[in-house]
């Protein structure tokens, strides 16, 4: 497990926010540190081949480094699949943040924001964005994810479900809303004694997940369902009405 508590360092750099080739284009520069670029590899192939096919041999072919190199620096391919959906939960709550409005703005359209960059995250990261949040890959995975992680991770969703608890008690309270914090710096005991709002925020949360790991799976029975002979309903009108009736209801006091 060599390494694991340290996690990769994200490069300063400008990141990507589109596609794998430029992923990989910034993850064979230069500037990116071997570890970095070995877990952003990891994450691409996982993303596009799903954790059964994962292939550390290949990672290690493309970044251009010698097999023994994993057991260096993550004690194996198992410390790697954990440190890629480290990755992916860093890049997950990184995209929450890009969706949040610089300036005060009403709570229905930022959450609107929130869902939609939601959504987009998983369809473009597909099985990686699931992995991130489920590293149930094997026992060994879960825990050394869970010994190196688990208290960023928890931070994380802790930032996550504090936005939406703000947003929707300045909708209720007919106030435009306005996100001043991080990761590191959420107002805890405000957001707890936030109830009403706090609770809103979790069904939101639980609603909205499920959304998006439908969309990241690309949900195999419901495929190829609609039929415009017979209904008007097509995915993306079901996905937008869903969005809007999730909204309604937080808002509700």
């Amino acid at each position: 497990m060599a390494g694991m508590s340290e996690g990769v360092t994200i490069s300063a750099a400008p990141l990507p926010t589109d596609t794998f080739a430029e992923w990989r284009t910034y993850a064979l520069s230069d500037n990116v540190a071997v570890r970095e670029r070995l877990v952003i590899i990891a994450a691409i192939e996982i993303a596009e081949r799903g954790v059964v096919d994962f292939n550390a041999k290949a990672v290690c072919e493309i970044g251009g480094v010698q097999f023994s190199i994993i057991n260096y620096y993550f004690g194996g391919r198992d410390g790697l699949l954990a440190e890629a959906a480290h990755w992916a939960h860093e890049q997950w709550v990184r995209n929450v943040a890009l969706s949040l409005s610089p300036t005060p703005i009403d709570a229905a359209k930022q959450l609107r924001q929130l869902c939609a960059a939601e959504l987009e995250w998983n369809r473009r990261w597909l099985s990686l964005s699931t992995f991130g949040a489920y590293p149930d890959a094997s026992p060994s995975v879960r825990e050394r994810f869970s010994d190196g992680y688990a208290t960023r991770s928890q931070r994380i969703i802790e930032f996550h479900l504090a936005v939406l608890t703000q947003v929707i008690a300045d909708g209720r309270a007919k106030r435009r809303t306005l996100i001043e914090f991080d990761v590191d710096t959420v107002p805890r005991t405000r957001i707890v004694l936030q109830v009403s709002a706090l609770l809103a925020a979790i069904s939101f949360e639980w609603s909205i997940h499920g959304l998006a790991v439908w969309t990241a799976g690309q949900h195999i029975p419901s495929q190829n369902m609609e039929d415009p002979s017979l209904t008007s309903v097509t995915a993306d009108l079901a996905i937008k009405n869903h969005i809007s009736a999730i909204i309604a209801t937080a808002l509700k006091e």
